[in-house]
């Protein structure tokens, strides 16, 4: 119990070794990861013993040398209902597959090693889904001095991965659909419906030497989208001058060529000053300041703002955030106007600099809270997470864009939550109305964080809160329990997606 504030002096006095002590528990709780899979893949062992083969095929077709492991694990599996071709004899129809099998095929773009009885887990899972046309699982990096570099990853995420391989050599698509399409394997998994690509959280595969994995810039919208029409920033307040002012000087430096509707909403403000500039503020173009003469209501006072604004976009945001990067609103925009797209929301920064928001994972703190908070404006999180564009169920309503015509269909926020939650609800419905959301790391704001409404630090404000985080929980259940952006593998009590160091079985491993 000594250590803790002697560790805390010592990160105080030398910041260094704040960022050593994340390193040394990241690895720390890598040595949980290790021990859960050696179990899990002796149960799998177990399980699988007396399997028969499944009416399933799997072709591995490689590059260049021969993939000698690859061939030595597949001897040991239960299941020899495999093949190991050249690219060249793939291409040219040189196979010997039995007639009557489903085929799917893996490109191996590295020397790999399957898991014990992986073919019969992998056969098992495209059996249960049948319409899957494309299967990924985890996997492990491993070096030539035995460091693991495991790759636990979430369910399918298009725009994470049009921006990154984190999927990497762990992929099977179905054979038949596959070479119908003519495309390559990046193309053709971009180009299916989501229900279509599923994701097996468990680490069948283990690759030496490590994989490629290449950042691109397709998530770059603006070649798409040259005209986004008039776009609507809505911004409530109460009193607070000194953070709306900045807030809303902020939006008009960075906006650019944006054509912006500026909407604040005055919830019963009585500072001479904020009334004053509000009064300025009305007498600006392009600028309307609506009255809303109720009891705080955050969920109110923005749907009411909603239905007033003109513009095909709308964009929330609290009256303690700064734009701290231009062209926030343009990227913000542009992923809204993308088909299939709900809300998208920006990285937000505390004022020292740590990250507030990197999207939101349902079931930390046992409802729902931001990801990577705390980490370092350097880091580039746990497989680039912190700097690429990624799908996550929830993103923050502290700057969140999205379509008016979408934010309507679902019915707006829940009044019922006034203070907390109402955001991720409102994500939730529209993830629920067949819509993905999106972060975008591109988009930066700095944020301060209530300081209008102050903390939940009364008895009366603790217990609005506790209501709203029942409300939560009775109606998400099963995404408090399964985020399909967050992965089994990885610890709900830390944002830093640390491994998890309680044991992981093969019923919180299912399919998803």
């Amino acid at each position: 119990m000594m250590l803790k504030p002697v560790k805390n002096w010592l990160k105080t006095r030398f910041p260094a070794l704040a960022t050593y002590w994340r390193w040394l528990s990241r690895k720390a709780t890598l040595l949980y990861f290790i021990k859960n899979r050696r179990s899990l893949l002796k149960a799998l062992s177990r399980r699988y013993s007396q399997a028969d083969d499944h009416s399933v095929y799997f072709l591995f077709v490689y590059r260049g040398r021969f993939p000698h492991r690859l061939s030595r694990s597949v001897t040991k599996q239960v299941c020899s209902n495999c093949q190991i071709v050249s690219e060249l004899d793939y291409e040219a129809g040189r196979l010997s597959v039995p007639q009557g099998q489903n085929t799917w095929v893996c490109y191996v773009l590295s020397d790999m090693v399957l898991a014990p009885n992986a073919l019969c887990v992998l056969g098992q899972a495209i059996s249960r889904y049948d319409d899957a046309l494309a299967l990924y699982c985890d996997h492990v990096e491993r070096s030539a001095w035995y460091r693991y570099a495991p790759s636990v990853k979430p369910a399918w995420s298009p725009d994470y991965y049009k921006a990154f391989d984190y999927i990497g050599p762990a992929l099977w698509l179905q054979e038949a659909q596959f070479k119908a399409a003519a495309l390559t394997p990046s193309e053709y998994l971009c180009s299916l419906p989501s229900g279509a690509v599923k994701h097996l959280p468990l680490p069948l595969v283990t690759t030496y030497g490590g994989t490629t994995k290449e950042s691109s810039s397709r998530n770059d919208y603006s070649a798409e989208y040259t005209n986004t029409g008039t776009v609507s920033v809505i911004i409530p307040t109460r009193n607070a001058v000194h953070l709306l002012k900045p807030c809303v000087e902020s939006v008009r430096r960075t906006v650019g060529n944006l054509d912006v509707e500026l909407i604040v909403i005055d919830n019963q403000s009585d500072c001479e000053n904020t009334l004053g500039y509000l009064h300025e503020l009305s007498t600006q173009p392009n600028t309307r300041v609506l009255r809303y003469n109720q009891p705080f209501n955050f969920s109110a006072m923005n749907n009411f703002a909603v239905r007033e604004a003109k513009g095909e976009v709308v964009c929330l945001l609290n009256n303690d955030t700064e734009a701290i990067s231009n062209g926030w609103l343009e990227s913000l925009v542009h992923s809204a106007l993308q088909p299939g797209v709900g809300c998208v929301g920006a990285k937000l920064y505390y004022p020292d600099g740590r990250v507030q928001h990197a999207g939101v994972v349902l079931g930390f703190g046992g409802g729902a809270d931001h990801a990577f908070k705390f980490a370092s404006n350097h880091e580039s999180g746990y497989m680039n997470r912190l700097v690429t564009p990624q799908n996550y169920l929830a993103v923050t309503a502290a700057c969140l864009a999205v379509r008016k015509s979408v934010f309507l269909e679902v019915g707006g926020l829940d009044e019922q939550l006034t203070v907390a939650f109402n955001d991720v609800d409102f994500c939730l419905r529209v993830v629920d109305a067949g819509y993905r959301n999106v972060w975008l790391p591109q988009a930066q704001m700095l944020h301060h964080e209530s300081p209008s409404r102050g903390a939940d630090d009364t008895p009366e404000k603790s217990a609005r809160f506790q209501q709203e985080l029942t409300i939560l929980k009775q109606r998400w259940e099963r995404y408090i329990a399964n985020d399909p952006a967050y992965s089994p593998w990885l610890a709900k009590t830390r944002h830093d997606f640390a491994f998890r160091r309680d044991s992981i079985g093969l019923s919180a491993a299912s399919l998803r």
